[in-house]
């Protein structure tokens, strides 16, 4: 069997030995990934860079020649990369991935002539993006080039083009700036032969997938109002780790013992969604939360909102499922409770 290896995919950079310290490392990310971003872009069709320009408010119809660079060199600042188009409009690009948006950073950019793209994972900067109120100043999240991206595959006919379109939005999965889109077979075989993961990647790669759908979920969840109060929380993985978990649930996650929340895992063949409860209180309240009409419409709603084309395999029933919510268990995985529900 052909275990997933992120290191296939031609934009994904080996990181092998080092003393460098973790913010040094989170550099080294960011400017890999403007660096594929501009690879791809440069080596693709026009089409494609007019498909950015044009989701982010800029509109350049007559594009004839386009140069790009790298790590620019301003007397004022230096952007991640620049976009040269006809020989005199500049778009400057400052990229994030894992380091905050820095407004003083924006405004220095914002001195030299031309347009700035930010770039980063969170929709919250678009409140620093706002407070600055510069029309040259233009923000969109790796998202969202993500989803602009994958609507151009289909468009732009060009074999080269399709091939590295592909490969940049797998990277981008691969390192957690895409939307959820389903558990795939990847991700389970992460869990195998883990002493094969020794640096954890493929593990790694799994959690920070778990918290990007725990996040998306409580956002349609906002949608249908429910559960508002829960947050996302994910477990750390340890060397030895076979699975990784994380609930919604009231924070602090660690001093909620007798809250029930609701909890997630997923290892080498299943992926499993449950309602966590622990103490008599919480199990006794529980019971009659899902026993009544009007809560058991609240929770049956939960639990189709994102049920839907799931699948869900646990490879066996754990014993304590065979009693309704008795006093003291620990966990009420799905299956009971949706069978109390329905």
């Amino acid at each position: 069997m052909r275990k997933y290896n992120p290191y296939r995919n031609i934009f994904y950079y080996y990181r092998g030995p080092s003393s460098r310290k973790v913010g040094q490392v989170d550099k080294q990310i960011e400017d890999n990934t403007t660096k594929a971003l501009i690879n791809t872009l440069e080596k693709s069709k026009t089409q494609l860079l007019r498909s950015l320009l044009t989701e982010v408010g800029i509109n350049k119809k007559n594009i004839t020649k386009v140069v790009y660079d790298l790590q620019v060199s301003k007397d004022i600042s230096r952007p991640d990369a620049e976009i040269l188009l006809n020989n005199k409009d500049s778009i400057y690009i400052e990229c994030k991935v894992d380091a905050d948006l820095e407004e003083e950073q924006i405004k220095r950019h914002l001195k030299n002539k031309g347009y700035l793209i930010c770039i980063t994972p969170s929709d919250k900067d678009k409140n620093i993006i706002k407070r600055i109120n510069d029309k040259k100043l233009k923000f969109i999240t790796w998202n969202a080039i993500y989803l602009n991206f994958q609507l151009q595959i289909h468009k732009i006919k060009d074999e080269k083009t399709q091939f590295l379109v592909n490969q940049f939005l797998e990277y981008l999965e691969a390192i957690g700036m895409a939307p959820f889109n389903r558990w795939n077979k990847s991700d389970f075989e992460a869990f195998l032969n883990i002493e094969d993961d020794s640096k954890k990647e493929l593990r790694l790669r799994v959690k920070v997938k778990l918290n990007q759908f725990l996040y998306e979920l409580k956002d349609l969840l906002k949608e249908e109002n429910l559960f508002e109060h829960l947050e996302p929380t994910v477990g750390n993985i340890k060397q030895n780790d076979t699975a990784v978990w994380g609930v919604l649930c009231k924070q602090p996650h660690s001093k909620m013992v007798h809250v029930s929340h609701f909890n997630f895992w997923i290892d080498s063949d299943k992926f499993v969604m449950g309602i966590q409860i622990e103490g008599k209180n919480a199990a006794s309240k529980m019971k009659r939360i899902i026993t009544s009409n009007k809560e058991s419409v609240r929770v049956s709603t939960f639990f189709r909102v994102f049920c839907t084309e799931m699948v869900f395999c646990p490879r066996k029933t754990p014993d304590f499922l065979a009693t309704n919510a008795i006093p003291g268990n620990r966990v009420l995985f799905l299956g009971q409770a949706l069978k109390m529900i329905f």
